[in-house]
């Protein structure tokens, strides 16, 4: 029985056939799992003028999984309609392979590009131009893929500083399979979806040649470490494939850490814990933009500017404190609680829109948030009021809920003596 490895194998070499003899690209597409979706680099439409034969080739098969595998392949071509031209053309190759259903199909390939030359073995090494030597300067790893002369050149001992890994790579195909499966973090793999076909092919059309992302990288001394990734595709003369790509990093662990602390800190009450207002606001507008059952609550503290100028600063934090707490604990953990105000609560209650069961927990909310607040030899009793409004076909944005708990707040403390709720 043909092990599934060996099967890649000849579907690759019947995949170079077809493609550099008989200029079939369309069996590349009817053999791959998706044709719009799987990364196809430097596939193209065989449009040269001239005919080749398969002089030799070389397929080395690497495990991905039971059912996955790479095939890096090799092929030296010849010119038959210059025999005059002692010259061979070698294309690299890469395959991903996928046993689906039986049957082999393509999830990915990368093609060395076609241009009729001599292949130029790579070097890892940098042209000592005007233009690289900025680009080192500026950047931290700098990563170059000459297309039409099939060169991947790079600085190992730069890589090194940055990835700590040793690497030997002599391709594009070698450096980007490294990244997908051994260093990109998990959640950011897709932003190399930049490289597909599809996805170069609008670029030069439309010219927008220059992708930047901040992306991590795992690190062996740091765990994974956020740097911004810029990839230029610069284009060919006839402006319908590309000449040479540009990968470029830099290290922004530690101002990427600080941006997200400061974004964290932003959606977070550094007093009560709880969501700020703006970021409330958001997480229950979009809650709101898909389901159409649920409750918003508002609790208030009752006189609590009278509590402030009585006991101070510090001991009206502690009261907030008390009240965010006695809240967080009587909400199911599903809910949405922020601190809208200075001494202002709001609970979205999803999935519920029943009065009689807001009013139940209004009762509850009145109940458990009544207490006394004691400061050496004076004290305070902490009273809140609770206004509680329910969705119906009235409520389509946050807006309009919050418009109507709003009013029911301000309808409760009207009441004598204050410590009520409202609800419809």
């Amino acid at each position: 029985m043909i092990k599934f490895e060996d099967n890649a194998v000849l579907l690759v070499k019947e995949a170079f056939k077809k493609y550099f003899i008989e200029k079939d690209v369309d069996f590349i597409l009817d053999h791959a799992s998706s044709n719009d979706d799987i990364p196809l680099f430097g596939v193209v439409k065989p449009d040269w003028e001239c005919e080749y034969a398969i002089i030799s080739e070389y397929e080395r098969v690497h495990n991905v999984s039971d059912s996955v595998c790479m095939v890096s392949a090799r092929v030296s071509l010849k010119d038959i309609t210059r025999p005059q031209i002692n010259e061979e053309t070698v294309v690299n190759g890469t395959f991903l392979c996928k046993d689906i259903s039986g049957k082999i199909a393509f999830t990915s390939i990368h093609l060395s590009q076609m241009n009729g030359r001599t292949f130029n073995r790579v070097m890892n090494g940098f042209n000592d131009t005007i233009y690289n030597k900025a680009l080192k300067h500026i950047y931290d790893v700098v990563l170059e893929y000459d297309a039409l002369n099939n060169n991947f050149s790079y600085d190992p001992l730069k890589y090194r500083e940055m990835f700590q890994v040793d690497t030997h790579f002599v391709s594009m195909d070698q450096w980007f399979w490294s990244m997908c499966t051994d260093c990109l973090h998990a959640d950011d793999v897709d932003l190399l979806d930049i490289f597909r076909n599809s996805d170069i092919s609008k670029r030069v059309r439309n010219e927008n040649f220059v992708v930047s992302n901040d992306i991590r990288i795992r690190n062996k001394e740091k765990g994974f470490i956020w740097v911004n990734m810029v990839v230029v595709f610069i284009p060919n003369e006839a402006r319908n494939n590309i000449a040479k790509v540009f990968v470029l990093f830099k290290n922004v662990d530690d101002k990427k850490k600080k941006e997200l602390s400061f974004i964290e800190k932003s959606k977070i009450d550094r007093l009560t814990g709880l969501y700020t207002k703006d970021y409330f606001e958001r997480v229950v507008s979009d809650y709101i933009a898909v389901e159409d059952k649920y409750a918003l609550a508002i609790i208030d503290i009752d006189g609590y500017r009278a509590i402030n100028d009585k006991f101070g600063r510090i001991s009206s934090d502690e009261i907030l404190v008390k009240i965010a707490k006695i809240v967080e604990k009587n909400t199911p953990s599903h809910d949405i609680i922020g601190r809208i105000g200075g001494d202002e609560f709001a609970v979205l209650i999803k999935f519920e829109n029943d009065k009689a069961k807001m009013k139940e927990l209004a009762e509850k909310m009145i109940s458990e948030t009544r207490f006394e607040y004691k400061d050496e030899n004076t004290s305070q009793e902490i009273k809140c009021s609770v206004g509680i409004a329910v969705s119906d076909e009235t409520t389509k944005t946050f807006e309009d809920i919050y418009e109507k708990a709003d009013k029911n707040i301000f309808e409760a403390k009207l009441k004598p003596g204050k410590n009520a709720y409202v609800v419809n």
